[in-house]
């Protein structure tokens, strides 16, 4: 039988110190990418890390860190502004400012799917098929807070109604249209 084994900080100062819980990790290709104010990348399973983005005034929560490959990827705020890189984080650029808090890379780096939180009435997903210029948003609850890849042009998210509860919803078309499955779970069950 395996026994666990401890966790160990491999990196106990490198964020700061933290104002709320708010945070992202993700691995890609080697590459680790991680951060709550700021992005910080490491090519060696965390040992080494480097700076490569922070938020505007060092004020703005990360939620979601994305990558598609070693050199593009997406950062969602907390603020829900969306930033791209195309050069392994040594320049960002705004791609989507309406309130997503999460995103997705469906089959390309040219198709994005974000997920914009809550909006009272007006939480959706949105789809880009151009890299960021244009999205098509498509509501789906009172809030949408996690969207993730699965193969091919499929993706899953969590859609909420503040009377039903969260339910699960699935696109096999790369974000154009969305299917509820069936069942709902607790409203605080948003990861």
């Amino acid at each position: 039988s395996l026994h666990a084994q401890p966790w160990v900080s491999l990196a106990p100062n490198l964020l700061g110190a933290q104002s709320s819980e708010m945070g992202a990790i993700t691995h890609k290709a080697g590459i680790t990418w991680a951060g709550s104010h700021a992005v910080f990348m490491s090519l060696d399973s965390g040992i080494s890390w480097t700076q490569r983005w922070t938020a505007p005034l060092g004020k703005d929560n990360i939620d979601d860190i994305v990558f598609y490959d070693t050199k593009i990827g997406l950062v969602c705020t907390h603020m829900g502004t969306v930033y791209r890189t195309d050069d392994q984080g040594l320049s960002w650029r705004i791609i989507h400012n309406l309130g997503a808090y999460s995103a997705a890379f469906i089959g390309s780096s040219d198709n994005i799917i974000v997920a914009t939180g809550s909006c009272a009435t007006c939480a959706t997903t949105e789809v880009t098929h151009d890299g960021g210029v244009t999205w098509k948003p498509q509501i789906q609850g009172d809030w949408v807070p996690q969207v993730k890849a699965l193969l091919g042009g499929s993706a899953i998210a969590i859609a909420g109604t503040y009377l039903g509860g969260n339910t699960i919803i699935k696109t096999t078309d790369y974000g154009d249209s969305w299917k509820t499955l069936p069942g709902t779970f607790d409203l605080d069950a948003d990861a």
